[in-house]
C-alpha cells in the first residue's frame, strides 16, 4: 500500500493488458462462460480455489480442497481443469504442476502457514472478503489502510510514528527493487546497539529480500542525506540556511515548512482534474554557501492509494488477469510510465533572473512515512537571496521542511545486515537467513511483526543510518471493490488520460474528505490481529 500504495509504474502496464483484452472479445466471452465461481462477483466466496495464470498463457484450476504442494519437488498436486489461451477446457483430472511454470496463482484461501516461505506463497494474489477483517473500510473501501512493509524504531507506533515504508512500487514480483529511507531518530545504546521493528500492518503479502542498515561515517558536525538517485550527500549544517519565506497560492506558508515538525503543507485536489499543477517559491539567504542543496521533507496524501484500489476495483474479477499479464510482459514496465508522466513529482527549479533551471525531481511513493531527502542544486548566483520553485501536481504531495544546505562531498555508506531476528519474542534462525541471503526471501502476512537487531562496527566518528528494504508485495483484492469493476475506464486511462483524470477528479473529491481518517483508523493492529490464527 502504498504501498501505499502507488504504484504508478504497473498500472500503465494493467491498462496496456487491459486493451489487449478488449481487442479479444472473444477470449473473454468465452472466459465468463467457465466456472461461473472463477469470475462471478456473486459466487467468488462460495467455494475454495486456486487458479494458476501459466507463462504459456493457459489457466489451471484447482477446485478441490485437498491440492498439496511440495516444496522439495517445486509441485502442486490436484484435482484441475486445465483451459487453453482461449480458455477453452482442455481436461478435468488430477494435474502434476512445476510452480516454476506459473507466473501468478490467486485464491480465495489463505495458503497453510507450512507454505508461507515457498514460492507458491510468494506469487499468490488473494480475494479475501472484507467482513473476515472487520467492517471499517465498507464504506469508504478505497480509503482503506494499505502499505508495503512499515518499519518503526521507536517504542510506540502511533499515527504518523512509522520511520519508513519499504519499496511501495513494487506491487508484483517482476518490479521488485530496493527502497531507502533515512533513520535520523534512530538511537543505537551504549553498546552501538540498536533494532528495528518491521510489520505487515495490512492485507496484503509481504515478500521481502533484503532488509539491512546503510550506515554513513562522518564527522559529528556534519549530516548525511540520500538523494534520489541513491547517492548520498554529506552537509555541513553550520552553513545551513533557514527558510526565510514560502508562497504558495493559498499565501504565506513559511511557518508551515520551516521546521521539522510534521505540520505539512497540502493542497486539496482540483475537483475538475486530477493531474493539475501548482506551484510554491522558496526564499533562502543565500549567506556563505557555495555547493547548495535543496533539502525536503515530504510524503504523499493518498491519492495514490485511491488511484490504485481504483484500478483494481475497475479490472473487478479480472484482476488477476491483469496481474499475470504484468509478470508474462513486464518489458513493458520500462517503456511506459502513463500515471507517473501525467501527475509527477516535486519539479525543482533554480530561478536566476529570468531564467530557471531544472535540477531534479522529489518523487517517493507512500503516505505513511515522510522522506528527508536532498536535490544538488547548480551554481548559485551571485546575489544574498536564492530563490527555488517547486511545481507539483496539486493535492498529491505533503511538505514538512524546506532549507537550504552547503555539500561538502559524496559518501559511501558501510552495510550492515542483521544479527537476530525476533518473531513472536522468539529469536528465528530461518527468518534471518532469509533477510540476509540475496536467494532466499521472507513471506510476511498480515498482522506479521518482527524485530530485527543490528549493531554499529567500533569507530571514533559519528553515523548517519539508512534502512535499505528490498522486495514487492501482493495487495489483496476486497470484496467490496469487486463491483466497481469497469473496463472501458481502464481502457480511458490508456487511451485518454485527460478525460479519465478529469472525471475521475468528480469521483476522489467524495472520497477526499474522509480517506485520513479512514485511512489511519483501518491499520490492523499486529498485536491483536494475525491472519494466521
Amino acid at each position: 500500500m502504498m504501498k501505499t500504495i502507488l504504484l504508478m509504474l504497473v498500472m500503465s502496464l494493467m491498462l496496456f493488458s487491459s486493451c489487449l483484452v478488449m481487442q479479444q472479445p472473444t477470449y473473454k466471452s468465452t472466459f465468463r462462460n467457465i466456472n461461473s465461481f472463477n469470475n462471478s462477483e456473486k459466487n467468488s466466496f462460495d467455494e475454495p480455489y486456486l487458479k494458476a495464470h501459466l507463462k504459456s498463457g493457459s489457466l489451471c484450476i484447482f477446485t478441490d480442497t485437498v491440492w498439496t504442494f511440495d516444496e522439495e519437488t517445486n509441485l502442486i498436486i490436484g484435482n484441475a481443469k486445465l483451459y487453453n489461451t482461449q480458455r477453452v477446457l482442455e481436461k478435468t483430472s488430477v494435474i502434476t504442476m512445476n510452480v516454476d511454470t506459473v507466473v501468478l496463482f490467486e485464491s480465495n484461501r489463505q495458503l497453510n502457514m507450512e507454505n508461507r516461505k515457498s514460492r507458491l506463497a510468494s506469487h499468490t494474489f488473494l480475494v479475501v472478503v472484507d467482513a473476515a477483517f472487520g467492517a471499517i473500510c465498507t464504506s469508504v473501501p478505497k480509503a482503506c489502510w494499505g502499505s508495503c512493509p512499515t518499519f518503526y524504531t521507536g517504542e510506540g507506533d502511533y499515527l504518523f510514528n512509522a520511520d519508513a515504508e519499504g519499496f511501495s512500487e513494487a506491487i508484483v514480483p517482476s518490479l521488485e527493487y530496493g527502497d531507502i529511507d533515512a533513520l535520523y531518530s534512530l538511537k543505537p545504546n551504549e553498546s552501538n546497539e540498536f533494532s528495528i521493528k518491521m510489520k505487515n500492518e495490512a492485507l496484503e503479502t509481504h515478500v521481502i529480500r533484503n532488509v539491512k542498515i546503510l550506515a554513513l561515517e562522518k564527522d559529528l558536525s556534519l549530516t548525511a542525506y540520500h538523494a534520489f538517485n541513491d547517492k548520498f550527500f554529506v552537509t555541513d549544517p553550520v552553513f545551513e540556511q533557514g527558510l526565510k519565506y514560502a508562497m504558495a497560492e493559498e499565501g504565506d506558508i513559511t511557518d508551515l515548512l520551516r521546521n521539522l515538525d510534521q505540520n505539512e503543507r497540502f493542497s486539496l485536489s482540483d475537483s475538475k482534474n486530477m493531474k493539475s499543477k501548482e506551484e510554491i517559491l522558496l526564499k533562502f539567504n543565500k549567506g556563505t554557501i557555495v555547493n547548495g542543496g535543496l533539502v525536503l521533507n515530504f510524503r504523499q496524501t493518498l491519492m495514490t492509494t485511491y488511484l490504485i484500489y481504483s484500478v483494481m476495483g475497475y479490472m473487478g474479477n479480472t484482476v488477476s488477469d491483469f496481474l499475470s499479464e504484468v509478470e508474462k510482459n513486464n518489458q513493458i514496465l520500462k517503456k511506459h510510465n502513463l500515471i507517473d508522466d501525467e501527475m509527477g513529482g516535486i519539479d525543482i527549479y533554480l530561478v536566476k533572473g529570468e531564467s530557471q533551471i531544472y535540477c531534479g525531481s522529489f518523487n517517493e511513493t507512500g503516505p505513511i512515512a515522510s522522506n528527508l531527502q536532498i536535490i544538488p542544486l547548480p551554481e548559485l548566483p551571485d546575489e544574498d537571496e536564492i530563490t527555488v520553485k517547486l511545481v507539483l501536481n496539486r493535492g498529491l504531495w505533503r511538505i514538512d521542511y524546506a532549507a537550504l544546505t552547503s555539500i561538502v562531498g559524496e559518501s559511501e555508506p558501510i552495510e550492515l545486515l542483521a544479527e537476530r531476528v525476533s518473531y513472536k519474542n522468539e529469536d528465528n534462525q530461518k527468518f534471518l537467513q532469509a533477510l540476509n541471503s540475496e536467494t532466499e526471501q521472507l513471506i510476511s502476512m498480515p498482522g506479521d511483526e518482527y524485530e530485527l537487531y543490528f549493531s554499529l562496527p567500533e569507530s571514533d566518528e559519528d553515523f548517519d543510518l539508512f534502512l535499505y528494504s528490498k522486495g514487492y508485495y501482493l495487495e489483496w483484492m476486497r470484496e467490496s471493490w469487486l463491483n466497481d469493476k469497469n473496463l472501458l475506464r481502464l481502457n480511458s486511462l490508456m487511451e485518454n488520460p485527460d478525460r479519465f483524470f478529469r472525471k475521475e477528479a468528480k469521483r476522489y473529491s467524495k472520497y477526499e474528505s474522509q480517506m485520513e481518517k479512514i485511512f489511519w483508523s483501518s491499520r490492523i493492529d499486529t498485536e491483536n490481529f494475525s491472519s494466521h490464527e
